[in-house]
């Protein structure tokens, strides 16, 4: 096979460097261990939660909890909204 035979395309669709926020190695540390630390508490408040809650109820706390935070992350962040031509794809998602 040739490079002229490539059924893949040669452009770039990756983000243009320098246009994301200043990030350094501290941040990058902090936040993992926020997550690591997110994620090791989702045990211990799932069985608390099941305790007083049904199932169904705990869920819905929960995406309703996460969507919460992930509001005030996109305003916090100003994060720009998408394009319309998208909305139909997030709306299946």
């Amino acid at each position: 096979m040739r490079h002229k035979d490539s059924a893949t395309a040669t452009i770039s669709i990756a983000v243009p460097a320098g246009s994301g926020a200043e990030t350094t190695a501290r941040t990058g540390t902090v936040l993992a261990a926020a997550g690591v630390v997110a994620f090791s508490l989702t045990f211990p408040a799932t069985a608390w939660a099941l305790d007083g809650l049904s199932a169904w109820t705990a869920t819905a706390l929960r995406i309703g909890l996460a969507g919460v935070v992930a509001a005030v992350a996109l305003l916090v962040l100003r994060v720009a909204p998408p394009a319309r031509r998208h909305w139909g794809g997030l709306a299946v998602v």
